[in-house]
C-alpha cells in the first residue's frame, strides 16, 4: 500500500507521494515560495517495518489535536 502525505495552509495543498521503501529515513522539502516561509523546510520522516513516523528536526513540530505527534505511526487519517 502507497501512503499519500498531505501538507496545506490557508492557501496551499500540496500533496507528497511516499516512496515504496523500508527501513529508511526519508526528507521532503517544503517550499519556502510556496508555503509563504522565509526559507524552504525540511520534513523528517522515518518508515520502519512499513509504518511511517515524522522524525525531529529543526524549525518545526508536528502535532495533532494539540498534542505532540512526533514518532507516532501514520495512519490513513492523522
Amino acid at each position: 500500500m502507497g501512503y499519500v502525505l498531505t501538507i496545506y495552509s490557508e492557501t496551499v495543498y500540496q500533496e507528497y507521494i511516499l516512496p515504496a521503501i523500508n527501513n529508511a529515513d526519508y526528507t521532503i522539502t517544503l517550499s519556502g515560495k510556496l508555503f509563504s516561509l522565509r526559507e524552504d523546510r525540511q520534513i523528517h520522516l522515518e518508515v520502519f517495518e512499513n509504518q511511517w513516523r515524522f522524525a525531529a528536526g529543526k524549525g518545526y513540530k508536528v502535532q495533532k489535536d494539540g498534542k505532540d505527534f512526533l514518532k507516532k505511526i501514520c495512519r490513513s487519517r492523522i
